[in-house]
């Protein structure tokens, strides 16, 4: 009976010391605060810097093979430039396109009356110039 107790009272012992050994590594020994721990940090490709971070990177020499014809750092920023400047030419389209539309009544039928007479009068040439020439 003395030996079970002592036995249950080693294996308590036992338990609490694994216990207080386990907080103890969760709060002293983080993997985090380790010397070695820049070579397993599974987050390392996120929080390291780009190999170039601009065309005249200090970091970047001449064998550095960082900087290529044709490349464009600036992409994003070049295709929204454009797309405001796309936007902005047809808004300006429309507006040209409105003005000629909106021209007042008697100056629109006075010109598209005009207009119909000359393209009138310029089928009746290249139909009289077409069968004379067949003539």
């Amino acid at each position: 009976m003395l030996a079970e107790l002592l036995q249950k009272r080693q294996e308590h012992d036992i338990r609490e010391l694994n216990i207080a050994l386990n907080e103890f590594r969760m709060l002293h020994q983080q993997p985090s605060s380790r010397r070695e721990w820049d070579l397993y940090d599974p987050d390392a490709l996120k929080k390291d810097r780009p190999a170039r971070v601009c065309d005249d990177d200090p970091r970047c020499g001449i064998s550095s093979l960082q900087k290529f014809d044709g490349e464009d750092l600036n992409n994003k920023a070049r295709r929204k430039f454009m797309e405001e400047q796309r936007r902005l030419w047809a808004e300006q389209q429309l507006r040209e396109r409105r003005q000629v539309y909106i021209l007042p009544s008697s100056t629109y039928a006075l010109r598209s009356a005009e207009v119909g007479v000359c393209h009138f009068f310029d089928c009746l040439v290249s139909v009289d110039f077409f069968l004379q020439s067949y003539r």
